[in-house]
């Protein structure tokens, strides 16, 4: 009987594996996590203009995680009870907030004002003079604070300021 080399250190010394690694190698699954969300996604769900039709936007590299399975009807989520969904639909959220109310809002990253559109010299976003919110643009001087689906852009400004005509102007990258 020929004898094959052996997985394991023959020197004496104990060899350092991590758990995730020797879990790994001897082929076990870590649990859920480890396959991924089964639930199909609720910002990938877009409305007739492209916009995901459930999710709502926030700041680009501010959503926080949350990376589970939801219960949701029409844009209102909450977290997964023990006994499951029952009539609601199960979707996962990458991003979303949740509110003290236990309502949870999926939300996906919208572009800057400034990544759409494009902007003077540098900007500092920490040098804010106006207010953040959504807009829905129709180019770069028909802005509008978002309201319901969007037929334009959705970009997030960092720095807004709403003018006499019912528009908002975004002032990154602009010199006053």
């Amino acid at each position: 009987m020929r004898s094959q080399a052996s997985p394991f250190p023959t020197s004496g010394r104990l060899a350092r594996v991590s758990i995730p690694a020797f879990v790994a190698a001897i082929g076990l699954s870590t649990g859920p996590a480890a396959a991924g969300p089964t639930a199909p996604d609720y910002c990938d769900e877009l409305d007739e203009f492209g916009h995901p039709r459930y999710c709502e936007p926030t700041a680009p590299g501010r959503g926080p995680w949350w990376g589970e399975e939801l219960c949701c009807d029409q844009g209102r989520c909450a977290e997964v009870p023990v006994g499951g969904c029952g009539a609601l639909s199960l979707v996962y959220c990458e991003l979303a907030e949740l509110a003290s109310d236990g309502n949870v809002t999926c939300v996906y990253e919208a572009p800057s004002y400034c990544e759409v559109f494009g902007c003077a010299g540098d900007y500092d976003e920490g040098s804010e003079l106006g207010e953040e919110y959504a807009m829905c643009c129709h180019g770069m001087d028909q802005c509008y604070m978002l309201a319901g689906p969007c037929g334009g852009s959705v970009v997030w400004c960092h720095d807004g300021v709403s003018n006499e005509d019912g528009t908002y102007s975004c002032l990154e990258g602009n010199v006053l």
